[in-house]
C-alpha cells in the first residue's frame, strides 16, 4: 500500500503547501486446514516525495509559504485467526533524492509543519516502522524558515525475530545538507507497547547527518541566527557528517544525547 501527497521530478513552484496523507496496509483473515494464513505487508506514505532525473537535470521544489503536512502510516493487520509473518511501514514527510541519479534537488520553503507518524503492528518474523519528518539523501539541499514537527513511531511489538522502530526529525545523507534559518521545534518519540517477547532495537533522532550538513539555529559558519530551538530526540553526527545546533537564548533546549562518530 501507497500513498503520496506530491510526487515530482523536475520542477514544481507554489504559493503553499496543505497534504493530508494516509497509507493503511491490508488485513489477513482467517486459517487454511488448521493453520494461520499469513500475510506480508509494505505500506509507505509521503508527504511531498521529489527525485532527481538520470538527464542530471535538477529537481525544484519552491514554496514561499507554508508547508503543512499530516502524515501516516499504519502497518498490515491479521484478524480471524490468521497472522502477520513480515510487517513494514514507513511515513516520510518530505523526501529530497531518495533515487540516486545524476542530477540533484534542491527545495526552498517558507516554513515546514505538521505531524509524521508510523503505526506498527507485531509480526512473526521481520517488522520495520520508522517515521521521518525531512530527509535529504544524494546531493539534495533543502533551506527552510521555521520549522515545527511532532515524528513519533509506535508498535506493538509480540514475538518478532528482528524488530525496529525509529522517528527521525532532520536527517541527511551523502553530500546533502539541511538549512533551517527560522526558529525550530523537532520532537521526536517512540512508544514501544510491549507484546510477548520485547523489541529488538528503537529509537528516536532528532537530528541525523551522514556524510552532510544540518544546520539549525546558526548559518553554519559560526554565526547565530537568533533564534528559538526546542529538539526532543537524539542529534547524531557520523561517517564525516556535521550537525551545527545553536541553543543560545532561554528558550532554547535539547531533551537527547549527542552521537558522533568518525
Amino acid at each position: 500500500t501507497e500513498a503520496i501527497g506530491l510526487y515530482m521530478v523536475n520542477k514544481v513552484a507554489a504559493k503553499s503547501l496543505d497534504l493530508t496523507v494516509t497509507a493503511t496496509g491490508g488485513t489477513v483473515k482467517g486459517a487454511t486446514d488448521g493453520a494461520a494464513n499469513q500475510g506480508t505487508f509494505e505500506t509507505l506514505a509521503y508527504g511531498i516525495q521529489a527525485e532527481p532525473t538520470n538527464a542530471g537535470l535538477p529537481t525544484t521544489l519552491t514554496v514561499p509559504g507554508a508547508v503543512n503536512l499530516q502524515v501516516t502510516a499504519t502497518a498490515g493487520t491479521a484478524a480471524e485467526g490468521a497472522a502477520v509473518k513480515n510487517n513494514s511501514a514507513m511515513a516520510r514527510g518530505i523526501s529530497l533524492g531518495d533515487e540516486k541519479a545524476t542530477g540533484t534537488t534542491t527545495a526552498t520553503l517558507g516554513s515546514v509543519t505538521g505531524t509524521v507518524a508510523v503505526n506498527g503492528v507485531a509480526a512473526s518474523g521481520e517488522g520495520s516502522y520508522s517515521a521521518v519528518g525531512i530527509s535529504a539523501f544524494n546531493d539534495a539541499h533543502l533551506t527552510t524558515g521555521d520549522v515545527d514537527l511532532t515524528v513519533t513511531g509506535t508498535s506493538t511489538v509480540g514475538n518478532d525475530q528482528d524488530a525496529h522502530l525509529s522517528a527521525g526529525g532532520l536527517l541527511a545523507f551523502e553530500n546533502s545538507d539541511i538549512q533551517v534559518n527560522g526558529n525550530a521545534t523537532i520532537k521526536t518519540a517512540v512508544n514501544p507497547v510491549a507484546g510477548t517477547e520485547g523489541y529488538g532495537n528503537f529509537e528516536a533522532v532528532a537530528l541525523d547527518a551522514f556524510m552532510a550538513t544540518i544546520n539549525v539555529g546558526t548559518d553554519g559558519e559560526g554565526n547565530s541566527l537568533g533564534k528559538t530551538v526546542q529538539v526532543e530526540g537524539d542529534v547524531a553526527a557520523v561517517a564525516d557528517g556535521t550537525v551545527n545546533l545553536t541553543l543560545d537564548n532561554s528558550a532554547s533546549y535539547l531533551q537527547g544525547n549527542v552521537i558522533t562518530k568518525s
